[in-house]
């Protein structure tokens, strides 16, 4: 029963990732385009490999298109 238990360590890290997991989550939702996250948010983002840099890079391309004069 003992090595079942988490040391404080794993338990501030594990519940650091779990909040920053649910924090996240909802910022990359459909509604919200990865161009409009703020820099901590996408690089969680691209640090726990659930957005690649390429797809970040391509929507803030797609976000600046219609304000590029031609």
């Amino acid at each position: 029963m003992e090595r079942d238990r988490l040391s404080r360590r794993s338990f501030l890290a594990l519940t650091t990732v779990t909040a920053a997991g649910m924090t996240l989550k909802p910022a990359f939702g459909e509604s919200q385009d990865l161009a409009y996250l703020t820099l901590k948010e996408a690089s969680e983002l691209v640090r726990r490999k659930t957005v690649s840099p390429v797809e970040l890079t391509a929507s803030c391309s797609r976000a600046l298109k219609p304000t590029i004069p031609r």
